[in-house]
């Protein structure tokens, strides 16, 4: 009975002062949405581990050495990534991107390895050597890109309507 009367009487506190709150409320939103232009996020995770850490220090190091983390993605989405129109595009998007400042590496079907054993010897060539004319050498294309593990579900979908390039940005990146 007593958490029904508190109840109560919460009710008619809200019932008789309704305008004013919603009025309250209504400038409080408005006080904190005149901040929102103001607001900076920093995505970059490393920002928040202390400078002091050993793991940041870590991580700093392993950016030095081996290039930052920072990546970037692009993708292509089309009926057939595997046209040739469509590979002549990517590839020629891909070394534009490479001349950017800032870019440290690419991984697109262009930058790719195939490897594979032949007679007890390891072959590593470009995932996609050279874009094929002919429906033959297309088909070989689809053939060995599918076969190719470091290729087939990571830069191109199974149903080769999407192929993605993965950019890694250094800290000078535009």
């Amino acid at each position: 009975m007593n958490k029904k009367h508190k109840y109560m009487q919460a009710d008619r506190f809200i019932e008789k002062y309704k305008w004013p709150i919603i009025v309250v409320s209504v400038l409080i939103t408005l006080f904190f949405a005149l901040w929102l232009p103001r607001l900076d996020i920093d995505p970059n995770i490393d920002a928040m581990i202390p400078e002091h850490l050993d793991a940041r220090a870590n991580t700093d190091r392993i950016n030095e050495l081996f290039g930052s983390s920072d990546m970037m993605v692009v993708l292509y989405r089309t009926d057939n990534v595997l046209n040739p129109a469509t590979l002549t595009r990517i590839e020629k998007t891909v070394n534009r991107i490479r001349q950017v400042k800032g870019v440290d590496r690419t991984n697109s079907l262009f930058d790719a390895k195939d490897i594979r054993g032949d007679d007890g010897a390891m072959i590593v060539s470009p995932a996609v050597e050279q874009i094929p004319k002919d429906p033959e050498r297309l088909e070989s294309l689809r053939k060995r890109l599918t076969g190719n593990e470091m290729v087939y579900g990571k830069l191109l979908s199974p149903d080769y309507r999407m192929t993605a390039v993965f950019i890694s940005l250094n800290k000078n990146a535009e």
